[in-house]
């Protein structure tokens, strides 16, 4: 598999998905109901709606997000640990 960059935007509404393909230049977007008690929960819906189009976790060399509330970050980022994504947000600097 290619190597992916993904930007995620998930708000009140939607939780919008971009992946770009590295190699082929592709772009997928993706729309997911968003998930305001728990963003954590519509981003790994998202990861694994990826995960079905053929992107495995360890093939995203780059991952951004943005919340509604920047303070809910530190907890998101505590929370997608917890459930064992955290090999996706390795190479990530720490918030």
């Amino acid at each position: 598999m290619g190597k992916h960059r993904v930007t995620v935007d998930t708000g009140g509404t939607f939780s919008d998905f971009v992946c770009l393909d590295e190699d082929t230049g592709a772009i997928s977007i993706a729309k997911l109901p968003a998930t305001p008690d728990d963003p954590s929960r519509a981003i790994l819906g998202g990861i694994e709606t990826l995960r079905a189009g053929g992107v495995a976790p360890e093939d995203i060399t780059f991952f951004c997000h943005s919340l509604p509330d920047k303070s809910r970050i530190a907890l998101f980022v505590v929370k997608v640990i917890d459930q064992e994504a955290e090999r996706v947000f390795a190479d990530l600097p720490p918030v």
